[in-house]
């Protein structure tokens, strides 16, 4: 599977139920990528290796957000929930250990995958 191909069955099946439950009312059909980023981040992995990162920034509503790093490559397939305020990619942390304690076994990860159809 390709990236895109992923991002997109993603984008399909991004939802309230798959939304972080404190950010949900924020979330809209408008910006279905709102309160997705942990989740998203451990599923890319699970396909395309790498490291999921966690980064802290204060100018954002959640202040943390997450992301990919492959080969050295930022993969960010729900920053533009921020709009023009992505936040910044550094200093970040390895949230691999995280990723594995709790988003792997939550509900939203195994929901997020079966509406994908991963």
């Amino acid at each position: 599977m390709e990236l895109k191909e992923l991002e997109q069955k993603l984008r399909k099946a991004w939802c309230l139920e798959t939304c972080e439950k404190s950010y949900r009312d924020k979330w809209s059909p408008e910006n279905c990528a709102w309160g997705q980023c942990a989740v998203t981040a451990a599923i890319v992995q699970d396909y395309f290796g790498g490291d999921v990162m966690r980064v802290h920034d204060n100018s954002t509503p959640q202040n943390v957000h997450y992301y990919n790093l492959i080969d050295g490559k930022v993969v960010d397939l729900t920053g533009w929930q921020y709009g023009d305020n992505i936040p910044a990619w550094e200093p970040a942390t390895n949230a691999n250990g995280v990723m594995g304690a709790f988003t792997r076994k939550s509900k939203r990860y195994a929901l997020l995958k079966q509406l994908a159809g991963l």
